[in-house]
Parts: C-alpha cells; structure tokens; sequence
C-alpha cells in the first residue's frame, strides 16, 4: 500500500535550511521513500512500504529542521494543478497517485512499449488510466 504525505517546515529564515534539507532527503531516501521539493517549504512523499505515520515524520522532520513543521497523510484521491515548467511536475505524475498504475503517463509507457516491440494488440483503454479531472495537470 503506497502512502502519501504532504509536509510542510517553516524553515525560510534558517540558515542551514540546505543543510538540513539534505539531511532530510538522506532520511527519506533511508525509508525508501520518494519525495518532491520543488517549492520549499512543502515536500510531497511517498511511502511504498505503508509503514509511516503522519506522526512518526512530523517527529522525525522536527528532529531534522528543528522549526515548526506539520505532516498530514493524504487518503484517497485528490486532484492538484500547479503553475510552473513542465518538467516541475514529473514527479508528480509518476509518483503522486494512491495507487500504481492510474496515471496517463502509464499509457504512454505501455504504448511505446508495445510499438518497439511490434505487438499489433490494443493497449489497455486509456479510460481505465485517467486520474480524476484536474489531477496532475501543469499550467
């Protein structure tokens, strides 16, 4: 079960925020988690092992930045939209779902795949691959 966490630190006036940051990719790298930090001070994270807790990375995150900080699990679908360039959002398309395998970026995949090798059959519907509206779209 993949989990997924939004956290957010007030770190902006610290002057070893770097420091710490890679602190904390070093700790998240260490859960097996993957992570997306395009605009401190907000990290999205996925948890592929379902072990963590809101609870146990807000303690662990105010270990590492030491400033005021929240961690809140996301359940369930939710869509997002973000200004930016396109490749901000890559992560975010691989990675930010609830469940693999419901992104359009799988379709893509599943559709080169089946042109190199030459399979004539029908990929999967792209229907069945559609996150809800607004999901994952970059303006």
């Amino acid at each position: 079960m993949i989990k997924r966490f939004i956290v957010v630190v007030d770190n902006a006036a610290d002057p070893r925020r770097e420091m710490r940051r890679e602190r904390f990719i070093g700790y998240a790298k260490g859960k097996g988690m993957s992570w997306w930090n395009q605009i401190p001070p907000l990290w999205l994270l996925t948890d592929t092992t379902g072990k963590m807790t809101a609870s146990q990375l807000d303690d662990d995150a105010f270990d590492i930045f030491k400033t005021a900080c929240i961690a809140i699990e996301l359940k369930g679908d939710a869509s997002w939209a973000g200004h930016g360039p396109e490749e901000m959002f890559q992560w975010m398309r691989n990675e930010w779902r609830e469940k693999p395998g419901t992104a359009l970026s799988d379709v893509a995949r599943i559709a080169r795949q089946l042109a190199q090798s030459g399979d004539k059959s029908q990929p999967p519907s792209p229907r069945s691959f559609i996150p809800p509206p607004d999901q994952g779209r970059s303006r």
